[in-house]
């Protein structure tokens, strides 16, 4: 399983995991949420408006791994959100991978029962192609 690694920390998202699943789901509802409400408010100042979208990334990290590891994710990285997007599109890229590795180790385990050539042909092209 892949690792994420951030600020010297090393984070796996286990997708294949229930429980992990649910997190990631809600994490990004309530992301989800939090997105409509700053998009409706209206700053009177350019701070608050990072304040809030900073904070937007944050809550999303402590709702997937926990306050503890949030804050060692963004330990001394100043609030900035262009800092904060390149975390979050760098956690996102991560995710991907980890979804699709663990699709083709599920395909993997079930190849030999299967008797579909195109499924077969499509898994060694995708293999092909990660190389």
């Amino acid at each position: 399983m892949e690792k994420w690694t951030i600020n010297g920390i090393s984070l796996e998202l286990d997708m294949e995991n229930l429980e992990t699943a649910e997190r990631y789901d809600n994490a990004f509802s309530v992301m989800e949420q939090e997105e409509h409400q700053i998009l409706e408010t209206k700053f009177e100042k350019h701070a608050d408006f990072i304040r809030a979208y900073c904070d937007l990334y944050r809550h999303l990290f402590e709702n997937l791994f926990g306050t503890e590891i949030a804050g060692q994710i963004f330990q001394g990285i100043p609030v900035n959100s262009r800092i904060y997007e390149e975390i979050y599109i760098d956690f996102l890229k991560f995710a991907v991978t980890s979804q699709a590795q663990a699709f083709d180790e599920r395909q993997e385990r079930f190849h030999p029962f299967s008797g579909n050539r195109q499924q077969k042909r499509q898994l060694k092209k995708r293999k092909k192609h990660k190389k």
